[in-house]
């Protein structure tokens, strides 16, 4: 081993002897000493900001802005589409109950073996309270703890009682995901141009395709996950309220309605890209996205397709592509020289 492969397995080791003491700091005895991560109350932090690590160097990461907005909070990137204040409450219950004892590493060097670093970090977190941002950089420690550092300081401290992993940097953790939901429809109908389908449920329950003829096989199966489609559409992300040309939602989207006795719910798919389909409801103010998976077949699906196809008949003798057995009686040895082989 040269001298430069001892230096590093030197540095490795002794980082590894690092985080091994910090997981083991204060993981038991009592919290007398231990004293808030954030000195603050939740009704003074007016904004949270979470951060991912990006997927791969360049690549934009995930993040959620939240803002306070009266009793409640919205997101701040977009338009202001609502937030479910229980999710965001939990969250911050989580950082302001976050205690630390002393520093865990004061030296810069230290702060990439313990994912506190410009290089390996798990989350980045800004707050705004009272007007004034406090920004952290989160890793992963053992269990619920993390070790965190303020951005403007070398000081590494363990805290415990919060995970990275529950320090969501995702849009949706923090919203209703039922962008559209319809219980028990009785009639969808799908347009797109001259492509239309609709299906009707009779008084037996069961599914007629109104573009098929009458004496159609239809498969329920098949009707019944077309309307599990689009009976309930979840958000990926809300967009905003703006309805830009480019999400393709006007005459060109495929239109979804869905009624149930004297109620009527209509909402419109739009282009997709590699986040998702744009998709816009009737009545709601919000763009958002979808998931390619969950309104794709929507946006493709024509009436023959729920028509049952019959099943492959086994040819006799055998399963469909295997040879079939010989006939009782027939010579074993002559078959062969029929079918060029020895004999």
């Amino acid at each position: 081993m040269n001298t430069t492969n001892k230096v590093l397995a030197g540095l490795f080791a002794a980082q590894a002897v690092l985080v091994a003491l910090t997981w083991s700091a204060g993981s038991d005895g009592p919290d007398d000493d231990a004293a808030p991560l954030i000195e603050a109350k939740k009704e003074d932090v007016g904004k949270l900001v979470i951060t991912g690590k990006p997927a791969k160097a360049g690549e934009t990461p995930d993040s959620v802005t939240l803002v306070r907005k009266g009793d409640g909070w919205v997101v701040g990137t977009a338009d202001d589409f609502p937030a479910d204040t229980k999710k965001v409450d939990e969250v911050l219950d989580k950082l302001l109950d976050a205690r630390v004892r002393a520093p865990v590493a004061n030296n810069k060097a230290n702060h990439n073996a313990l994912e506190v670093g410009d290089r390996a970090y798990a989350k980045k977190i800004e707050l705004t309270v009272d007007g004034k941002p406090q920004a952290f950089v989160v890793g992963n420690a053992k269990g619920t703890s993390v070790h965190v550092r303020r951005a403007d300081q070398d000081a590494v401290y363990l805290a415990r009682g919060v995970s990275a992993w529950g320090l969501s940097e995702r849009v949706r953790s923090y919203v209703d995901p039922d962008y559209v939901k319809v219980e028990d429809p009785i009639e969808v109908q799908v347009t797109q141009g001259s492509r239309s389908i609709t299906v009707v449920k009779d008084d037996n329950g069961e599914w007629r395709v109104n573009e098929l003829p009458a004496d159609a096989d239809v498969d329920q199966s098949r009707v019944r996950s077309f309307v599990s489609s689009a009976r309930s559409v979840q958000l990926a992300a809300p967009v905003g309220k703006t309805v830009d040309p480019a999400y393709g939602l006007g005459d060109e989207a495929t239109v979804v309605t869905l009624r149930k006795e004297d109620a009527e719910t209509v909402y419109r798919i739009g282009k997709a890209d590699d986040d998702g389909f744009y998709v816009k409801a009737e009545g709601n103010d919000y763009v958002v996205k979808v998931n390619k998976y969950a309104v794709e077949t929507l946006t493709t699906q024509t009436p023959d397709k729920f028509i049952k196809t019959a099943e492959p008949a086994a040819p006799p003798g055998g399963m469909p592509g295997m040879p079939g057995m010989p006939p009782p009686g027939s010579d074993p040895a002559a078959l062969m020289r029929g079918l060029g082989g020895p004999g």
